[in-house]
């Protein structure tokens, strides 16, 4: 849910429907601030004062790693993908590889990052994504998180990014 807190819009949880205790019967819940706002009071809320909270929304990138022989040398290539709709999760969110039996982490040539990007839910219209800009730039935050995630396994890597069509 979300309401106005004094000048600006927070989102909070429902934590208890009080029922219709308001003044002409007006129904109150009991909502508690996102604790990532610094505070974490719970308070009573009259019903037509709160908004559903616009769902997050989060843009997909997949960044693939390929060793170039038996080398330290991997080249990365980063493709913007969907957007996701009520995704909380962001960040560097998932680290796959793929090795035959008897193989070494050493052996490994392939591997894949997938980064999802925090975006305003007002980015879904049309036109607002395909800022070239906007789009070089958040490509290059989620190779940065990409690499991170990747050298946390690959700490003697030497990362090439192929040139980005974003």
């Amino acid at each position: 849910m979300a309401f106005h807190y004094g000048a600006k819009k927070v989102s909070a949880k429902i934590v208890e429907d009080r029922g219709r205790l308001g003044v002409h019967g007006r129904r109150l819940y009991r909502v508690q601030l996102d604790p990532e706002l610094g505070e974490e009071s719970a308070f009573e809320m009259p019903e037509d004062e709160l908004e559903t909270a616009a769902a997050p929304v989060r843009q997909s990138y997949r960044v693939k790693y390929c060793r170039q022989g038996k080398t330290n040398v991997w080249q990365a290539d980063t493709k913007r993908e969907g957007l996701l709709r009520g995704v909380k999760a962001s960040g560097a969110v998932g680290y796959s590889t793929a090795m035959w039996e008897g193989e070494t982490a050493d052996d490994q040539g392939h591997a894949s990052v997938a980064v999802l990007l925090e975006v305003a839910p007002r980015s879904c219209e049309p036109g607002l994504a395909d800022d070239p800009a906007v789009r070089r730039e958040m490509a290059k935050r989620a190779r940065g998180l990409a690499d991170e995630m990747f050298l946390s396994r690959h700490p003697r890597a030497q990362i090439q990014h192929a040139p980005s069509a974003d």
